[in-house]
């Protein structure tokens, strides 16, 4: 089933880029949490005072790359507003269909971190999420090749082009928990890694370019486009961030 098969490979696309993104040494962000978990001495919280608990991140994630500014009020709490871009393309030719991915991501971040110590480097999050998320995707059967829709094959020459969309919400919550933090303490640049998800399941826009003059067409890509949306709606209802950066201290 196109509907289906296409979701699953956009997964699969945004799987493997998100493994090229996440390519900062981790076992550092280890070192940095476990750190956060000495006592600190009279002489470290004395220079966070001398700071602003002020801190500029650079990030790169499951919601893009991009940049964030976050700053700490009081020992237990910090605020981060932020901004992710993602663009990225992929064709492949699978089985006799010609396959065609675009997957374009704008997101702006406001978040609110909870530390259990004070001036610690493990906190909860929770916030918002705006977003201009999309993902295109196109299918057409190459010579011989056929397309199945609702348990229908379909050649290039009835089917046309098959078109589908992925919209996510434009607002979502947003609940983690990571390692770091704006005080000013220690070395000025350090390495955060944030865990958690988006809440919302994204649309499933489906259209074939002759349906218009096929019913049975219609129906069929009716059908599927509400298969595939339950599918959707029951496995996908929050999109997993894994963000990690680098942050300047000030």
């Amino acid at each position: 089933m196109f509907g289906s098969s296409l979701f699953y490979r956009m997964v699969l696309i945004i799987g493997g880029l998100v493994l090229v993104q996440l390519s900062f040494p981790l076992p550092l962000v280890a070192q940095d949490s476990v750190a956060s978990l000495t006592p600190r001495s009279n002489t470290a919280a004395a220079s966070s005072s001398h700071g602003l608990d002020l801190a500029i991140t650079l990030r790169a994630s499951t919601l893009g790359l991009g940049g964030e500014l976050s700053k700490l009020v009081g020992g237990h709490i910090a605020i981060r507003i932020g901004a992710n871009v993602l663009n990225y393309n992929r064709a492949q030719t699978v089985s006799g269909v010609d396959y065609a991915a675009q997957l374009n991501f704008k997101n702006f971040t406001g978040l609110v971190d909870l530390f259990p110590s004070s001036q610690g480097s493990f906190h909860f999050t929770g916030g918002i999420v705006g977003s201009t998320n999309a993902v295109n995707a196109t299918g057409v059967p190459s010579s011989g090749g056929t397309i199945n829709l609702d348990g229908t094959q379909y050649t290039s020459a009835q089917l046309g082009v098959l078109t589908g969309k992925l919209s996510f919400p434009s607002t979502g919550g947003y609940a983690g928990i990571g390692w770091g933090s704006p005080a000013r303490r220690g070395g000025r640049v350090r390495l955060v890694l944030d865990l958690g998800a988006v809440i919302g399941s994204p649309t499933l826009d489906l259209h074939a370019s002759q349906e218009s003059s096929n019913p049975q067409l219609a129906a069929s890509v009716a059908a599927q486009r509400d298969k595939t949306q339950s599918d959707i709606s029951r496995y996908a209802k929050a999109w997993p961030v894994v963000s990690t950066g680098l942050s300047v201290h000030f």
